[in-house]
C-alpha cells in the first residue's frame, strides 16, 4: 500500500476524472454514483511511496433545482470540516490535548456564531429592507411587492409576513440537517476510537453523539435571535414607528431577556460539546436522538418566537410615517451585526493562537506534498 495518496479534487465545473488524472482510461474503487474516487485502470500495483487518485463530485451540483440547497448547508460543512484539518497525533497527552479541545470550542462557537448572522441577515432583508422599508413606501410596495394587491398594507401584517422568511429558514435548516445518511465503513480494520480520524476507524464514519444536540442548539439560537430582533425593534422609536407601550413594552422586553438567556445557555452548551449530564444515546442506533431537555429548549423557543411575533404585531410599535417620507432603518440590527462580528472575530483569533500551538514540524510524505506553513494554510495548484 503506498505511503502516500495524492487526491486530485475538481471544481464546480466538474472536469472528467480522465483528465484531473492525465490519462485515458480510470476505474472506481470507492463511493458512490453522487461521490467516487477514481484511479488509473487497470489499477496498476504502487510504483512508489505516492498514489494518485481524483475525487468526483459533479453530480452534486447537477439536478434538479431544489438540489441546489445543499448550498445552504455549505459554510457549515466548512466548519465541520476545519476540526478534521487541525493537527493532531495520536497518543498525545497534557498540554497540546488541552490547546487542541480550545481550537475545538472555538471551531463550535464560530459555527454557532454562523448560525446566528445568517438568521440576522435573513431578518434584516425580510423584515427592515422589505417588509418596513419598501412595504411602506407605496411606490416601492407597487413596484416590488405588488403580488399583495393592496396599496400599503398595515405594518402589523408587513412585520409578520417579513417573520415568516427567517421562521421558514430555520425549518428549512432543521429538516435537511436532519437527513442523516450512514454508511458502511470501508475496509474499517477497528471499532476503537481513533484520534487522528483515520479512515480505517469505524469511529470516522459514524455520526457524532454531539450531531443531533448541536443541531438543536443552532436552531434555537436562530429562532432566538430573530425574536430578539423583533422584540427590540418593538420598544424603539425610529422615524416613522411609535414604540410599544404600557403592557406590550414590557412583556417584549421580558421575551427579548429570555431569548437571550437561550442563545447564551445555547453558546455555553455548545462551547462544552456535550450535555450536563453524560449520554446514553447510542448515536450509529439513533442518529437523531437527543436529550429531551434541549427539545424542550426548541419548543421554547419557538413559542417565544410566535409570543413576540403576536404581541409585536398586535399591540406593538405604529407605523406612522408621513407620506414622501425617507425610510428609516428599524432598530437592533446594527448592534446585533456587530455582535455577530465581534464575536466571530475573538473565536478566530483564538483559532489561529491554538492552530500556531500544535502546528507540526516534521511530515511522512514526500517534499512536494508538504503543506504549506506546517499546514496552516493550503497550497493552491
Amino acid at each position: 500500500m503506498p505511503e502516500t495518496v495524492e487526491i486530485r479534487v475538481h471544481g464546480v465545473s466538474g472536469t472528467a476524472a480522465e483528465s484531473l488524472l492525465e490519462i485515458s482510461s480510470v476505474v472506481q474503487v470507492g463511493g458512490d454514483d453522487t461521490a467516487r474516487f477514481m484511479r488509473q485502470a487497470p489499477v496498476p500495483p504502487p510504483a512508489g511511496p505516492t498514489q494518485v487518485e481524483a475525487f468526483h463530485w459533479g453530480t452534486m451540483t447537477s439536478g434538479s433545482v431544489s438540489k441546489a440547497l445543499w448550498l445552504l448547508m455549505a459554510p457549515f460543512g466548512v466548519v465541520n470540516l476545519a476540526r478534521f484539518t487541525l493537527p493532531m497525533e495520536a497518543g498525545e497527552n497534557g498540554g497540546r490535548d488541552r490547546v487542541r479541545a480550545v481550537a475545538d470550542v472555538s471551531l463550535r462557537l464560530i459555527g454557532l456564531v454562523m448560525t446566528g448572522l445568517l438568521a440576522t441577515t435573513v431578518a434584516f432583508v425580510s423584515i427592515d429592507l422589505v417588509a418596513w422599508q419598501c412595504g411602506g413606501a407605496s411606490g416601492c410596495q407597487r413596484h416590488h411587492l405588488s403580488f399583495f394587491g393592496l396599496e400599503v398594507i398595515e405594518w402589523r401584517w408587513r412585520l409578520l409576513l417579513g417573520m415568516a422568511v427567517p421562521a421558514a429558514m430555520v425549518a428549512l435548516l432543521g429538516i435537511m440537517s436532519a437527513q442523516v445518511y450512514l454508511y458502511a465503513s470501508p475496509g474499517a480494520t477497528s471499532a476503537a476510537p481513533d484520534p487522528v480520524g483515520s479512515l480505517g476507524a469505524r469511529a470516522f464514519w459514524s455520526p457524532s453523539p454531539r450531531t443531533a444536540l448541536l443541531r438543536q442548539l443552532h436552531l434555537s439560537t436562530a429562532l432566538a435571535v430573530v425574536a430578539m430582533l423583533v422584540a427590540h425593534l418593538s420598544t424603539h422609536e425610529v422615524a416613522g414607528l411609535a414604540p410599544a407601550h404600557g403592557w406590550s413594552c414590557t412583556v417584549l422586553w421580558v421575551l427579548f431577556w429570555l431569548s437571550a438567556a437561550i442563545v447564551a445557555w445555547c453558546a455555553v452548551i455548545t462551547g462544552r460539546g456535550r450535555t450536563l449530564v453524560p449520554s446514553t444515546v447510542d448515536a450509529v442506533e439513533n442518529p437523531r436522538a437527543v436529550p429531551n431537555l434541549y427539545r424542550g429548549l426548541t419548543a421554547t423557543a419557538w413559542l417565544v418566537f410566535v409570543a413576540v411575533a403576536v404581541i409585536a404585531a398586535g399591540w406593538g410599535g405604529r407605523a406612522n410615517r408621513p407620506r414622501g417620507a425617507r425610510p428609516a432603518g428599524l432598530t437592533g440590527f446594527d448592534w446585533a451585526f456587530h455582535a455577530h462580528f465581534a464575536a466571530a472575530a475573538l473565536f478566530l483569533l483564538v483559532l489561529v493562537v491554538a492552530n500556531a500551538v500544535l502546528r507540526g514540524p516534521t511530515y511522512n510524505a514526500p517534499d512536494r506534498l508538504h503543506p504549506m506553513w506546517c499546514g496552516m494554510v493550503s497550497a493552491y495548484t
